[in-house]
């Protein structure tokens, strides 16, 4: 990545995620924060930074639960009352987080089978 064209492009795009992201927790503009991570990850993605991915993808969905490594304790999180869950979290915040679960078990755990497939079902769930 380093070597590329866009690299310095790349990095300062971030960094201004970053900058933005940082304002938005300090205000508590959850859904806006939500938002920023889901690009921040995707732009990771697309750079081939998986890592960095990984991280902005799993911080979206802690937002979104408002639980910190939402992903290793999701079963907890889940209502079993589909309704209720939608009511508790919202469409869009859901949505929000299947895309995001979704990324995460196709592009960030290749090599670990089961984390990808807990995140596989922890999208399904939803």
């Amino acid at each position: 990545v380093s070597s590329a064209p866009g690299h310095a492009v790349y990095k300062e795009v971030v960094g201004a995620h970053n900058t933005c992201i940082s304002f938005l927790r300090s205000k508590a503009s959850h859904t806006l924060t939500i938002q920023m991570l889901a690009e921040l990850g995707q732009l990771h993605l697309e750079q081939r930074n998986v890592r960095d991915a990984t991280t902005a993808w799993n911080d979206a969905v802690d937002v979104i639960f408002s639980t910190v490594r939402a992903c290793k304790c999701w079963r907890g999180l889940v209502l079993k009352d589909p309704l209720a869950m939608l009511q508790k979290y919202g469409a869009w915040r859901l949505l929000v987080a299947v895309l995001v679960l979704s990324k995460l078990g196709r592009f960030c755990a290749d090599a670990a089978q089961d984390t990808a497939l807990e995140y596989c079902l922890f999208a399904a769930s939803l």
